[in-house]
């Protein structure tokens, strides 16, 4: 039949009984177990407790920087060249750029006229057409 003691306290180390009380091997390596159970649990305790630390401290620099954000918001919402002149100077560089791009467009689609250009500009400069093979096929004068 099961001891009382066992029923009440489950988690009692199981101790060798000798003839003057437990087995002194055995309380120290259980003693020497514990303390390096409560050492671990310390290491833990210790590495929570600093990133408590450094997450609270991110969130404070998070929270500030909110805070900056939302002050240099407002300050902008109130001046006169606030965000609907930055608006309409947005919106104006866009449309400037989309008309360099569609005259850039109309230039690339038009080759006739750069393939003359260039030779224009090529004989101007002195260059002319050699139909030797091994060479250039621009040679300067």
């Amino acid at each position: 039949m099961e001891d009382a003691a066992d029923a009440v306290v489950p988690l009692r180390p199981g101790f060798d009984i000798q003839i003057r009380g437990f087995n002194r091997n055995q309380v120290v390596e259980h003693i020497e177990h514990l303390e390096d159970q409560l050492k671990l649990v310390t290491l833990d305790r210790n590495e929570a407790a600093r990133l408590n630390s450094d997450l609270r401290k991110l969130c404070d620099e998070t929270r500030s920087a909110l805070d900056e954000t939302e002050r240099r918001l407002k300050t902008i919402e109130a001046s006169d060249t606030g965000l609907p002149a930055a608006s309409h100077r947005v919106h104006n560089m866009l449309t400037n750029a989309e008309e360099e791009g569609s005259r850039a467009t109309e230039a690339n689609e038009r080759p006739e006229d750069r393939t003359s250009s260039t030779a224009s500009l090529r004989n101007s400069a002195g260059y002319f057409h050699v139909p030797n093979a091994d060479s250039s096929p621009w040679t300067l004068t």
